[in-house]
C-alpha cells in the first residue's frame, strides 16, 4: 500500500502495543521503529528480503548490516556506492548536512541514554553516522533488543487471526489477516512470527516474497527519492514515517517531529 493509499483508504487503526514488522536496516528503518515505540507499538526491525545477501558495508563496522541502503540512485548520484572500498566509503564525507542524519526523536533517546552525546559533533562520514549514532540508538531502552540485521525478511504470507473475543454481532473474518514474516538467520536457521503490520522501508515488494498482492490493508511502503536535493530525500522519507503512523493511530495531524511535541 502506498502512502497516498493508506492515507485515503485505511479506516483501520492499530491500537498500541500492536505488532509491526519493519523491514530494513536503514536509517529510516531504524528511525521509524523508534517512532512507532515513542508510540507504544511493538516494532521489531529485520533486514531486508534478499537471503544471504551481504550487507555494502559488509563486516567494516561496529554494527553490520546497519545502514544506508547504498544501492539507490540517490547516493550513487552523490558520490557513495557499494562498490567502493568499504573502508574507504566509510570515512569519506557525507554527502549531507550532518543536521541531517538524525531526528529529534532519535537525538532525544541517545541523549537521554547517553549523556555525552548532548554536545557531540554530528556524523560527518557514514562511519559516525553508524558506530555513533545508529548503532547506540539501536541500544537505547526503546529499541534493545528490536532490530536484527542478521535476519532477513525471505518470505511473508497472509494468516488469518484466531480470536476468542469476538463480540455479538460480529460478521465472521472482518478480522484482517496476520502477516507471517519468514525471517532466515546468518546461520541458515529460519524464524516465522505473525504481525499485525507490515512496513516495507526502501524496498521492493519482490524481494519480501509476499504470497499476496499490494496494496493490501496495514501494509505499507517507504520509498527514498530516486533523485533530488539532500533535503528533499531526508524530508520525503521522514514525512512518509508520520503518515504512516498518523493512519495507524488515527490521528491525520500526528506528527511527533513538530517543534515542541518532545
Amino acid at each position: 500500500m502506498t502512502l497516498s493509499e493508506s492515507s485515503e483508504s485505511l479506516t483501520e487503526t492499530l491500537e498500541t502495543p500492536g505488532r509491526i514488522a519493519i523491514v530494513g536496516c536503514t536509517p529510516t528503518g531504524i528511525e521509524a521503529a523508534l517512532y512507532g515505540r515513542f508510540l507504544g507499538y511493538d516494532v521489531q526491525v529485520f533486514a531486508r528480503g534478499r537471503t544471504r545477501e551481504t550487507h555494502p558495508l559488509g563486516s567494516a563496522t561496529q554494527y553490520p548490516g546497519i545502514g544506508p541502503d547504498l544501492s539507490t540512485g540517490w547516493w550513487h548520484q552523490n558520490g557513495c556506492s557499494h562498490d567502493h572500498d568499504p573502508e574507504s566509503l566509510l570515512d569519506a564525507e557525507l554527502p549531507c548536512r550532518p543536521s541531517d542524519c538524525l531526528t529529534p526523536l532519535a537525538l532525544s533517546a541517545l541523549e537521554s541514554q547517553f549523556p555525552e552525546c548532548a554536545n557531540a559533533p554530528r556524523p560527518r562520514t557514514l562511519r559516525q553516522w553508524i558506530e555513533g549514532a545508529l548503532g547506540p540508538l539501536c541500544q537505547t531502552d526503546l529499541l534493545r533488543g528490536r532490530v536484527h540485521p542478521t535476519q532477513r525478511v525471505c518470505q511473508v504470507d497472509l494468516v488469518p487471526v484466531e480470536t476468542d473475543d469476538e463480540e455479538p454481532g460480529d460478521v465472521p473474518g472482518t478480522i484482517p489477516p496476520d502477516f507471517l514474516i519468514t525471517r532466515e538467520d546468518s546461520d541458515g536457521e529460519s524464524h516465522a512470527d505473525p504481525f499485525e503490520c507490515l512496513i516495507a522501508v526502501e524496498t521492493t515488494v519482490e524481494s519480501l516474497g509476499c504470497s499476496f498482492g499490494w496494496p493490501a490493508p496495514y501494509a505499507f511502503k517507504i520509498d527514498a527519492p530516486a533523485s533530488g536535493p539532500m533535503e528533499d530525500w531526508f524530508r520525503s522519507l521522514r514525512t512518509q514515517t508520520t503518515q504512516v503512523f498518523a493512519a495507524l493511530t488515527g490521528r491525520p495531524a500526528l506528527d511527533l517531529y513538530r517543534p515542541g511535541r518532545l
